[in-house]
């Protein structure tokens, strides 16, 4: 009902709404870790990233002007989940694939 008032009072239908939303351009990787490597290959994640900006609430999240990646170790699976969002969908792309490629050089 809230979202009604809302929608009435902005003479907007939902439909105009949703189609001036944003597109999101956040890509996933999966990234094969055997479960006796999850730990090392968090503290090199975090090693590697350096002085950007990093939260470490869930997973190891990384923003810088480019975007932003969550590395996240799956708690069911050996893999660590890549999630990034940049400007592009070419530029989430990049940033999945090199903090994947840190990952695979963790598990050596």
């Amino acid at each position: 009902m809230k979202l009604l008032d809302l929608l009435s009072a902005t003479q907007r239908s939902l439909g105009e709404v949703v189609a001036s939303l944003p597109e999101t351009r956040v890509v996933h990787e999966a990234v094969a870790t055997p479960w006796e490597r999850k730990g090392t290959v968090m503290r090199e994640v975090v090693e590697r990233v350096g002085s950007q900006n990093v939260e470490l609430l869930d997973g190891v999240k990384v923003t810088d002007e480019r975007g932003w990646v969550l590395v996240l170790p799956d708690t069911e699976d050996a893999i660590t989940h890549v999630w990034a969002e940049g400007q592009t969908l070419d530029e989430s792309t990049r940033l999945a694939a090199e903090h994947a490629d840190l990952i695979r050089v963790a598990t050596r």
